[in-house]
C-alpha cells in the first residue's frame, strides 16, 4: 500500500523535501513531437530528451511513455494523414515504432544516456504485471530510461488502451511513481477555452475531480493524435485515486530564462500547467 504522502500537499514541496530518488513517469504526446503534423519533428523530440536528461541530472528517475510511432510511420508508407483501418495503423505503427526509438536511441546517447524499448498492452497489466514492475525496477537500478509505448502494431480493441495518457496513468500506479507529469500542445486545463488559438483562462490546481471538470474537458483534431483533454481527465482521475498527483503542461513551451522545457518548469521551479491534487487512498 502506498502512503498518505502526497495527501493535500504541493507536488513542489514533496519534491524538494524527499531525500530519496523520486520516480516521475512523463508522458510525452504526438502533439509535442509533431506540433500537429503528420509527421515527427526532430527539434521537438530532442528538446524532450534535453530536457529529460537535465532531470535526470538533477537526481530524478524518468520512466518516459512516448506515443509517435504511428506517424513516425506515416511518411515511409507514403501516407498523408492517419488512416483509419485498422491493419494500416498497425503497419504504421510497425514501420514506426523502429524510427521513434532510433530517434531517441541517438538523442539520448548525447547524454551518455541509455534507453530501452517497453511495448505494452493491457494484456500486460492483468497477466504479468510483477515481471513488468521487476522488470522497471532493474532497468532504474541500471540507470537505463524506460520509453514505453502501447504496441499498436498488434493491439486490437480488446487489449488496447485507447491512448498513451491512459496507459501512462496505470504505468504510474505500478510503478508507484510520485507523479505523473502529461506533457501535450495545451498547457493545462482551461476554463473558456478556445481550441482555434488554444487559449483561455488556465486552472493552476484541481482538488477533486468532479462533473465541472469534467465538462470542461475538450477533445483534438490533430490529425495524428487520439488523446484529447477527456483522455487526461481520465488519467488522472486513475492516478490521483491511488495517491499520484498529476500535472497536465505545455511539452512545447521553452522557459528561456533557465531554458527548461516544461518537465523543468514544473518539477524544478514552478507549476506551469494544472495540477491535480492526490485524493486519499
Amino acid at each position: 500500500m502506498r502512503s498518505q504522502r502526497w495527501r493535500q500537499r504541493d507536488w513542489r514541496h514533496c519534491l524538494k523535501r524527499s531525500q530519496k530518488t523520486l520516480r516521475i513517469v512523463v508522458k510525452v504526446g504526438s502533439s509535442v513531437l509533431t506540433g500537429g503534423k503528420a509527421s515527427i519533428i526532430k527539434e521537438n523530440l530532442s528538446r524532450i530528451v534535453r530536457h529529460i536528461a537535465g532531470f535526470i541530472e538533477g537526481g530524478y528517475d524518468v520512466i518516459l511513455v512516448t506515443s509517435g510511432a504511428i506517424a513516425s510511420g506515416l511518411s515511409v508508407l507514403g501516407l498523408k494523414k492517419r488512416p483509419t483501418e485498422l491493419s494500416e495503423l498497425q503497419a504504421a505503427a510497425a514501420v514506426g515504432q523502429n524510427i521513434l526509438m532510433h530517434n531517441y536511441i541517438m538523442e539520448f546517447d548525447k547524454y551518455h544516456l541509455k534507453c530501452a524499448q517497453i511495448l505494452l498492452t493491457k494484456d500486460d497489466f492483468r497477466d504479468r504485471k510483477k515481471f513488468l514492475r521487476n522488470t522497471l525496477d532493474t532497468l532504474q537500478k541500471h540507470k537505463v530510461i524506460a520509453v514505453i509505448n502501447e504496441n499498436d502494431s498488434v493491439s486490437v480493441d480488446e487489449i488496447k488502451f485507447g491512448d498513451n495518457d491512459i496507459l501512462s496513468a496505470h504505468v504510474a500506479v505500478l510503478a508507484e511513481a510520485d507523479g505523473l507529469l502529461i506533457l501535450s500542445d495545451i498547457g493545462g486545463l482551461f476554463e473558456d477555452f478556445d481550441p482555434a488559438t488554444k487559449t483561455g483562462t488556465l486552472i493552476e490546481q484541481v482538488e477533486k475531480i468532479d462533473h465541472k471538470i469534467e465538462r470542461l474537458a475538450c477533445g483534438t483534431d490533430n490529425m495524428s493524435c487520439v488523446g484529447g483533454m477527456s483522455s487526461k481527465i481520465e488519467a488522472a482521475k486513475i492516478s490521483t485515486r491511488e495517491g499520484i498527483p498529476v500535472i497536465l503542461a505545455n511539452g512545447l513551451k521553452e522557459d528561456l530564462k533557465v531554458d527548461f522545457s516544461p518537465i523543468g518548469n514544473a518539477v524544478r521551479h514552478r507549476i506551469d500547467g494544472t495540477l491535480f491534487l492526490a485524493g486519499k487512498k
